[in-house]
């Protein structure tokens, strides 16, 4: 097989190059020769890393390599001096366009083409992009078939309509081209609609330069022993929908942008896609009704007693709301309610607030002063984490003071009929969105994050919602149509009604395939071609175990065990976390059940475990680290785990592992506790790190298996916070270089026999579902509400 070596004055050019290029090649040998190092990452090239690159991937078959800038070449030139004649001899340096040349030679090698092919079709790759003409002929309007220039004798012909939105693009041209390189035949293919001169289907380029998009109709004809043979495996690959998954088959011709023109860009808080009328979230003001009351001294009795009592309904209101939630969303989203109750508890709230009453302010402004203490620091923090946590605080307040006023106390006020709205706000309370009415499609907001409960909420009730759209929101009037892209993290503001029309056909579509995936959704989810992939479940509790095997999960891939410690005032004893663990591995009845041992810090601090105070708590004691720092809490839970693991099987996971030393540490605490006991289970690790990915390869003969926390290993790859919206751009879990380090750990595992997983959000996206696969991920672990759906788009990969 001919292999390639990228050249480029830029390293994340050519990875990107590359992850591009792989997923035409499949196996085909790639190596880079990017940047310099000296310093690190500067732009440049380099002839020894050339060289390097090349004896690398040398091939009998050959090496082709490939050069972003004129000095490349140059750097290319210098090092075929240095191989010997035998070797310079099969080595070519093409003369094609880098990004282009790369896919099409990669495709070319994959099927086994010649050294002299390879190069030919990658510097074809330049002489057109392939753009359609700007008016093209409607689907109906068929041109008069151009007749080949000689046709060959006994040529067979059939006309296909094409099926998917995009038509014949990179990856159906690759499995054209692929599938024709076992079969005898001349083949070309046609542009009907275009009036387009025949191809040849064996070249990709001349295939992509077709212009043949959804709707058109292409003419395929074949001559020789296997030609009937072609017209088959075409209407095969046609009724596959060219091999597209489910999405990008959608049955309307507009293909959208990544972020169409005029969007108002934010940030994507929960995933989806709705359309309705924009309305303003218009709120009860007890505020105002604090301050009346603020105006006069009060005594002080009077108002510790009104305070109580309003103190006591919000209680019982915020409980209620928590049970609610629990019941729709599972214990995890409830969880968030937990915390608002202990709020109402906090000593320090309730210390100022009686420090006020004494000097004969009213309980409304009391209860103002004492949550302006907690919240302000909050607010002002560097950490976007804690900056959400202060909308906690002032959710709790308003709801206290509601009931000091009750005539402000009111719940949404919005149209009575069944017409989808799209709530817009300056910013979500979590009790605003737990609350929300039926017809109430998607969520805008001027600011917020992707990290604040309420953008927590409204994932877990599956409502598109789109945070940080900034000042342009507010141009938006009551009424007017708004697309919320979830996915995509923008909105569409006065659509057109084509793009009104393809939303509509888009949300139809989901509909259609949300329905089939449910009905689907205890059955094994397997490729076409016959790949398993285990679909589990994210976890909290029982109940969410209880929702998870309810939707179709094959187990729980993560059980969050630091809802047990979170919201108390001393941490679980071992018999309650023992009956804890215990209760879900019995309903499991013998399921994979991966438990993530105590994974707090950063954005989870402990009220009951004191803390050294850190300036970035993300690079400090979290996860495994701070539970080795404190043997006395850690052994504790490795006890119940091990008393579990001799009832049942059992796969423990430390998180934010980053050395060797640090996943010996805790292997050895474990054996420790567990061997007097007998206890067995599988112990892994979470990929979070950057380093921890790096040594994969050190890592797999030792552990049982590995689980990629998709989040933290993307913000500590680009070092942003990714609660931050202006670093939003750099929270992409899809970026090749995520990518790339995922593709190491599953290689390093599967190398040792070991199985990879992946718990992060990126799991759940449809859209990188089919790199993962791809990459050799072996199980990917979800919300509860994403089973059916990640089954579903499983299955419709090849």
């Amino acid at each position: 097989m001919v292999s390639l070596v990228l050249v480029s004055h830029s390293r994340a050019l050519a990875e990107g190059a590359a992850a591009l290029a792989r997923e035409m090649g499949g196996d085909v040998p790639i190596a880079l020769a990017a940047g310099l190092d000296d310093p690190p990452g500067a732009i440049g090239t380099d002839a020894m890393k050339v060289l390097a690159a090349i004896e690398q991937v040398y091939s009998e078959d050959g090496v082709a390599v490939l050069m972003d800038l004129g000095s490349a070449v140059l750097s290319a030139e210098t090092a075929l001096e240095f191989l010997d004649e035998e070797r310079r001899a099969r080595v070519r340096l093409c003369n094609a366009p880098f990004v282009e040349g790369a896919i099409a030679a990669a495709a070319q090698a994959r099927i086994g083409a010649s050294l002299e092919q390879v190069v030919a079709e990658a510097e074809a790759a330049g002489r057109d992009k392939g753009i359609a003409p700007q008016q093209p002929r409607s689907p109906h309007e068929v041109a008069e078939p151009t007749p080949l220039a000689v046709p060959p004798e006994g040529t067979l012909k059939a006309q296909f309509t094409l099926p998917n939105v995009l038509g014949i693009h990179a990856r159906p041209a690759a499995r054209i081209v692929q599938m024709l390189s076992t079969l005898q035949a001349e083949v070309t293919v046609r542009n009907v609609t275009l009036g387009s001169a025949p191809a040849n289907a064996r070249s990709l380029n001349a295939l992509l330069l077709l212009g043949a998009r959804k709707g058109h109709v292409v003419e395929v004809s074949a001559a020789g022993p296997d030609a009937a043979r072609v017209l088959d495996q075409f209407q095969a690959l046609i009724a596959e929908n060219l091999g597209d998954p489910p999405e990008e088959g959608a049955t309307t011709g507009v293909v959208l942008a990544a972020v169409p023109e005029g969007a108002l860009k934010g940030i994507a808080a929960s995933p989806g896609v709705a359309m309705g009328k924009a309305h303003w979230l218009h709120r009860a003001t007890p505020q105002a009704q604090a301050e009346s009351h603020a105006n006069t001294p009060r005594n002080a009795a009077h108002e510790h007693q009104r305070l109580e009592r309003a103190l006591a309904q919000a209680r019982e209101r915020i409980a209620a709301l928590s049970e609610h939630v629990a019941r729709a969303h599972g214990a995890s989203a409830a969880a968030i309610f937990q915390a608002h109750l202990s709020l109402l508890d906090d000593p320090a709230l309730r210390a100022e607030a009686e420090r006020a009453l004494s000097e004969g302010f009213s309980a409304e402004q009391a209860l103002q002063r004492a949550a302006a203490q907690l919240a302000e620091p909050l607010a002002q923090s560097e950490d976007a984490l804690l900056r959400a946590r202060a909308a906690d605080v002032n959710d709790v307040v308003q709801q206290v003071l509601a009931q000091l006023a009750p005539s402000a106390l009111e719940e949404h006020q919005l149209s009575a009929d069944n017409t989808p709205l799209v709530l817009c706000a300056e910013a979500f309370a979590p009790s605003e969105v737990a609350r929300l009415p039926a017809n109430v499609v998607a969520l805008c907001a001027v600011g917020d994050s992707a990290v604040s409960h309420a953008a927590i909420l409204a994932r877990a009730a599956g409502v598109p919602a789109v945070f940080g759209v900034g000042e342009a929101l507010r141009t938006v009037g009551d009424g007017h149509t708004l697309i919320v892209d979830g996915d995509g993290g923008f909105v569409l503001a006065a659509p057109s009604a084509t793009l009104q029309a393809h939303y509509a056909e888009r949300l139809a579509q989901r509909d259609q395939q949300r329905r089939a995936a449910q009905q689907a959704a205890h059955l094994p989810a397997q490729t076409r071609s016959g790949k398993r992939v285990e679909v589990a479940a994210n976890i909290g509790s029982l109940e969410d175990a209880q929702r998870a095997l309810e939707q179709g999960a094959d187990g729980v891939g993560l059980f969050r065990t630091e809802f047990l410690f979170l919201d108390r005032t001393a941490p679980p004893d071992e018999e309650e976390q023992y009956h804890a663990y215990r209760a879900i591995a019995a309903l499991l009845q013998g399921r994979r059940l991966v438990v993530r041992t105590l994974d707090v810090g950063g954005d989870k601090p402990l009220a009951w475990l004191a803390l050294p105070k850190e300036n970035n708590p993300f690079l400090g004691l979290r996860g495994l680290r701070l539970c080795l720092a404190r043997p006395e809490v850690f052994q504790v839970q490795l006890r119940a785990l091990a008393r579990v693991a001799c009832e049942f099987p059992l796969h423990v996971m430390f998180p934010m592992v980053s050395t060797l030393e640090e996943w010996r540490a805790a292997r050895a605490m474990w054996e420790e506790v567990a061997a007097p006991l007998g206890a067995r289970a599988a112990l892994g690790i979470m990929v979070e790190t950057p380093a921890a990915a790096l040594q994969a390869e050190l890592f797999a003969p030792e552990v049982d298996f590995f689980s990629v926390g998709t989040n933290d290993l993307t913000q500590y790859v680009f070092a942003a916070e990714r609660g931050n919206p202006a670093l939003a751009h750099l929270n992409d879990a899809f970026h090749p270089v995520v990518l790339a380090l995922i593709e190491r750990v599953c290689q390093a595992a599967h190398a040792h026999g070991k199985w990879v997983g992946v718990c992060g959000e990126l799991g759940a996206d449809t859209r990188a579902i089919p790199a993962l696969v791809a990459l050799g991920v072996d199980e990917l672990s979800v919300a509860p509400a994403a089973v059916a759906r990640v089954k579903q788009t499983i299955r419709a990969l090849p």
